[in-house]
């Protein structure tokens, strides 16, 4: 299993995200790579058969503007990836009517190029969370999500 945490970070917080569950599935035992979408070309998704993408909400509930970026450079190269099953973890702020918004509209775009989305997303409030509850959250959805991630397509 190929396994690729991307993330699309604005303030830099997505990313320490990302790195966070990477040295975690890595702790264990696992290949995994950690990217920014932004240094991504459409045809490098093909590396990899299984992604955890992380990215924020922005404006009025909309993916931050690097992850639209990348699925707007997927969308113009007509990448079609049926081979990616892909978890997805969203950042906001609960006090917004939007409150992670931005990781359905990531779920959305990842089936429109035919990638398998596993669930559940995961919906991080950032005003809510101390580090180390935030922490055991992450890990626990890791826990999850990962033997999802390595199964055959979901019905």
């Amino acid at each position: 299993m190929s396994l690729c945490i991307l993330y699309a970070t604005v303030g830099g917080t997505t990313e320490q995200i990302a790195r966070q569950a990477a040295d975690y599935l890595t702790a264990r035992g696992h290949a995994v790579e950690c990217v920014d979408v932004s240094l991504l070309a459409a045809s490098d998704l093909a590396a990899w058969d299984r992604v955890i993408f992380g990215c924020s909400t922005y404006d009025e509930g909309e993916m931050n503007p690097l992850a639209a970026a990348f699925f707007d450079q997927l969308a113009a190269a007509r990448v079609k990836a049926p081979h990616v099953r892909v978890a997805i973890f969203g950042l906001g702020e609960s006090i917004y009517p939007s409150f992670c918004t931005g990781a359905d509209r990531a779920g959305e775009a990842w089936e429109v190029v035919g990638a398998n989305v596993v669930s559940p997303i995961l919906k991080l409030d950032m005003l809510e969370w101390d580090a180390d509850a935030r922490t055991r959250v992450i890990h626990d959805w890791l826990d999850e999500i990962l033997p999802k991630l390595a199964a055959g397509r979901q019905a």
